[in-house]
C-alpha cells in the first residue's frame, strides 16, 4: 500500500443533506495518477466525433475487455487495501 500517490476523499461527509438522503451509507472516492501506458492497450477508437474515446463510461466495449475487467479488478483490489489500511473501520 505504501509509496502508491493517492487521495481519499469522503464527498459524502460535505453534503449536509446526505445523511437524511442515505442514512447508514457514506460515499468514498479514491483518486490515483496512473500512466497511459497501464490503459492504453484496451483503448478502441470512436467510430465517430460524437463516441467519447479516451474517456469512455465503463459500459462501453473496450479492446481485450476480459483483461481490461481484470485490470481493473487488480485495481479495485489495491485501493481497496489502502483504504482499509488508513480508514481500517471501512473494511
Amino acid at each position: 500500500v505504501s509509496g502508491i500517490p493517492m487521495g481519499i476523499t469522503f464527498p459524502s461527509l460535505k453534503d449536509a443533506s446526505w445523511k437524511s438522503k442515505h442514512p447508514g451509507e457514506q460515499c468514498c472516492q479514491i483518486l490515483v495518477p496512473c500512466e497511459w501506458h497501464y490503459f492504453e492497450k484496451h483503448f478502441k477508437p470512436p467510430l465517430s466525433p460524437s463516441e467519447s474515446a479516451r474517456h469512455a463510461p465503463p459500459h462501453m466495449a473496450r479492446a481485450e475487455q476480459e483483461e481490461y475487467n481484470d485490470l481493473k479488478e487488480a485495481w479495485r483490489r489495491k485501493m481497496l487495501e489502502a483504504l482499509h489500511h488508513h480508514y481500517p473501520k471501512t473494511e
